[in-house]
């Protein structure tokens, strides 16, 4: 089983598959390599592989399965594979949010913004950007005047 799609899959979008490659050499060749190429993209936002089997990646995954199967071998090969390549940028672009099969948006990797300026969180004031702080404790110490 892979991590985004099998081979039943593949064979029930593209009928024809079935004929030329076996389950094994789909799941370990084809299938394996579509999925190496997903997560290499996906892992500059995501940590890899992405459970809870988002629909889209199964139909991107598909999509390059194929690809990998019939390289050179269909016209239409060039542009199934750009399209699908073209989704997984805007995937890890957050052109495209990323959901799991319940519809769930899945988060990205790390959860913090990088800063170059150290490991604080910068807080806005309500007054204005002449008083903004720049205190890593600045959320600590508004909690600890409300109690």
């Amino acid at each position: 089983m892979g991590d985004y799609a099998d081979w039943d899959d593949v064979a029930a979008r593209y009928p024809k598959v079935s004929t030329k490659v076996d389950a094994i050499e789909m799941q370990d060749s084809y299938i394996a390599g579509a999925e190496g190429i997903m997560n290499a993209y996906l892992a500059k936002q995501f940590t890899t592989p992405i459970t809870g089997e988002p629909p889209l990646l199964e139909d991107i995954c598909v999509d390059l399965t194929y690809c990998k199967i019939a390289f050179n071998q269909d016209k239409g090969i060039p542009v199934l594979k750009s399209s699908a390549m073209q989704l997984l940028k805007d995937i890890v672009a957050g052109e495209i949010l990323l959901t799991d099969a319940a519809g769930a948006v899945v988060a990205a990797a790390g959860g913090v913004a990088w800063s170059s300026e150290g490991t604080y969180n910068k807080t806005h004031s309500d007054l204005g950007p002449l008083d903004d702080l720049v205190d890593p404790d600045r959320l600590t110490d508004l909690a600890s005047d409300r109690s």
